[in-house]
């Protein structure tokens, strides 16, 4: 009954997300049909069973999700660290495909395909121009981060989807005010936030959504901000809710209420950044000086989550006192470098070619056009706010909020900024049409009046 209701479920998104659109279905196909190409490309370097093992991270998504289908004892740390959200999914596909490393990539295959449809789709309610979302959407289709993550086993995939398909729902229920889609995109943005801890403060920018976005619309509609609240404010709710019950788990497990410990793991490699600029010494140096000074003082061997925890947040705040323009510019340093970085997964994907690789990714590097495309969707944004303000406010959210969150992150490539391409896909590909109309206006305008 459960595995129907889930079905069901999958079912009704994805009449949803494709709209029976042929240019959705076309975006779907180009996207599936890169990914797998890729995969061949893949498969004739890496394994069947090395694909399960590529990383430290997959091994241990691996493990808990092992643990869930009672293959073998639960992996409590690994379940601690990462969140139930992947593993999940990953137990829930071996009831249809087992734990084979290729079905599993497969159907990330799809999902990342139906992630470009998902940014096509938020791009049209979002921007009254077909050409932008058309392009946004293959924009979505040929990134290589996208067509990457969707060959390996890490959460980012399933990630994505789901923080799209959330949006998409609750940008609908604004549109509409349904009670349907906020209940709806409230269940996927918890999903969401099981998966990956980065969005634990989207329910914060919901609630703000909800207030401004009524602001935006005409008279008779500000009157009504409090139905927008009333209604849209399930999202949130749900949100908060799930949260609120797994936090009270590992506080009872852990003794700590956190989400996952991924995220003090990255507040901490932030402290330890800055504090290594002080010290002349490698940010894990640092760390391990800690670990040993409160091992000194306490005598203890083994460090448990809380005291880890706890040891981080002293250092924090005691480096925020000495020298807080130290560690608010490592922050700042730290999220500029993962939103222009390179996508450094090819090189366990790719091992045969990791040195032409490496060869590739130097051009772009040196020729800075990442550092374009991030100029471009700044450009974007600005354009897009003097005809779509609405468009622009809502996409602005989901940009700012991950570009605040990359900070905590190093050594990820560009995974970690790959989340905010619902934005930066539109944003780009608004300053593209939007750019070609202009010039070419002004170039037909020259031409009339040389006719003239």
């Amino acid at each position: 009954m459960a595995r129907q209701t889930v079905l069901r479920t999958v079912g009704a998104a994805l009449h949803d997300i494709l709209d029976t659109n042929r240019t959705a279905l076309y975006l779907f196909l180009t996207a599936f049909v890169l990914r797998m190409l890729f995969f061949a490309f893949m498969l004739g370097q890496v394994l069947p069973s090395e694909m399960a093992a590529l990383s430290p991270d997959v091994r241990q998504y691996m493990a808990v999700a092992y643990g869930l289908a009672g293959m073998e004892s639960m992996n409590e740390s690994a379940l601690f660290v990462f969140g139930w959200g992947y593993p999940v999914f990953l137990w829930f596909c071996s009831y249809f495909v087992g734990f084979g490393p290729i079905w599993l990539i497969l159907i990330q295959i799809v999902l990342s395909s139906l992630s470009s449809v998902l940014v096509y789709r938020v791009a049209s309610e979002l921007v009254d121009n077909e050409k932008t979302a058309i392009v946004a959407g293959y924009i979505a289709v040929i990134s290589a981060t996208s067509i990457s993550l969707a060959n390996f086993l890490l959460s980012d995939t399933l990630f994505f989807f789901l923080f799209a398909l959330g949006n998409l729902w609750f940008i609908k229920g604004l549109k509409t005010l349904s009670r349907k889609y906020f209940i709806m995109s409230g269940m996927v943005f918890a999903y969401a936030v099981c998966t990956r801890s980065m969005v634990q403060f989207w329910p914060i920018a919901m609630i703000l959504l909800l207030l401004v976005w009524p602001l935006l619309q005409s008279t008779a509609e500000k009157k009504e901000r409090f139905r927008y609240l009333k209604i849209g404010f399930w999202a949130p709710l749900i949100v908060i809710i799930v949260m609120a019950a797994w936090m009270i788990r590992n506080n009872a497990v852990h003794d700590l209420p956190i989400m996952a410990f991924a995220g003090p793991h990255g507040i901490g490699k932030v402290i330890a950044n800055a504090q290594g600029k002080t010290d002349g010494r490698e940010m894990r140096d640092v760390q391990l000086q800690w670990y040993e000074e409160y091992r000194a003082e306490t005598g203890k061997t083994d460090l448990s989550y809380k005291e880890i925890y706890e040891i981080t947040m002293a250092q924090g705040w005691r480096l925020f006192r000495e020298h807080p323009g130290l560690l608010i510019g490592t922050y700042v340093r730290l999220a500029y470098e993962n939103i222009v970085a390179d996508n450094e997964l090819y090189f366990s994907q790719c091992p045969k070619y990791k040195d032409r690789i490496q060869s590739l990714l130097s051009v772009p590097r040196k020729k800075g056009y990442t550092k374009i495309l991030f100029a471009c969707a700044l450009l974007g944004l600005v354009m897009l706010w003097s005809k779509y303000r609405m468009g622009a406010v809502y996409l602005s959210a989901i940009y700012l909020y991950v570009i605040v969150m990359v900070g905590f992150g190093q050594w990820q490539g560009s995974r970690l900024f790959y989340p905010a391409m619902p934005a930066e896909a539109i944003f780009i590909a608004y300053f593209l049409v939007a750019g070609i109309e202009l010039v070419n206006r002004k170039l037909l305008l020259r031409f009339l009046s040389i006719d003239r």
